[in-house]
């Protein structure tokens, strides 16, 4: 897990019978990987990619593939998350 072309493949164990195993990873790689000290950030943080995978993971769910709305679930870290959205037109 250095880089963003690893973030999907965390998803991948949703696809098995080994769905604990997105879980455990999951929890791995916020705990271990993503710190917020000067060794928390693994790779390079190209256009928010890395940051957009920490807040998405935490929040309890992941992209599957780049580009397309969809989406595995596994367990958020935060029992609550408040999402406000500002209504405009783009």
């Amino acid at each position: 897990m250095k880089d963003e072309p690893n973030f999907h493949t965390l998803t991948f164990f949703n696809y098995t019978n080994s769905l604990g195993e997105t879980q455990k990873w999951a929890c791995f790689l916020l705990d271990v990987w993503f710190k917020d000290d000067i060794f928390g950030v693994p790779g390079d943080k190209d256009v928010g990619g890395i940051a957009t995978f920490v807040v998405c993971t935490s929040m309890g769910f992941c992209p599957v593939t780049p580009g397309v709305p969809a989406y595995s679930l596994i367990s958020p870290v935060f029992r609550k998350q408040p999402l406000i959205w500002e209504m405009r037109k783009y």
